[in-house]
């Protein structure tokens, strides 16, 4: 499997996008949150979590072709890569919010779990898309090369 810059680029982009989104719910809104409505609460709570669900998965996609050999990478659908990206994603995502029950500061909730496994299938749902929109392009262009 071989990455086109588009692709790099696009995985980039979701990942800023998401870790954006993260740090803001985290840094910002639920700070300022003490009088907002219980489930918008909830949402500013759980959120955090969506959102890395949804950006570590697209971290790995676009820094894949720079840590993984050549070699290696041209062995790898993308369909491998996404879910070799989203069970690395999760593992280390869960194993962060189960150290949180042994840690004194920590807040352990299963709702934290369910948010990131629903952050993982968003990413799964647009990385579908986007692969389904990017290979009618690449089957046109390798027409194209092949008719000259």
């Amino acid at each position: 499997m071989k990455m086109t810059k588009k692709e790099i680029y696009i995985w980039f982009v979701i990942f800023a996008i998401s870790t954006l989104a993260y740090s803001y719910i985290q840094d910002t809104l639920r700070p300022a949150s003490k009088d907002y409505p219980n489930a918008v609460k909830y949402l500013l709570g759980v959120g955090p979590n969506y959102f890395a669900g949804v950006s570590l998965p697209a971290f790995f996609m676009f820094m894949a072709p720079y840590v993984v050999s050549s070699e290696r990478l041209e062995n790898l659908t993308i369909t491998r890569l996404r879910n070799i990206s989203i069970i690395i994603a999760l593992t280390g995502l869960i194993i962060w919010e189960t150290v949180q029950l042994k840690s004194k500061n920590g807040y352990f909730d299963s709702h934290d779990i369910m948010w990131t496994f629903f952050g993982a299938f968003t990413f799964l749902i647009i990385q579908r898309l986007i692969q389904k929109k990017l290979k009618p392009a690449a089957a046109m262009t390798q027409k194209a090369k092949a008719s000259k």
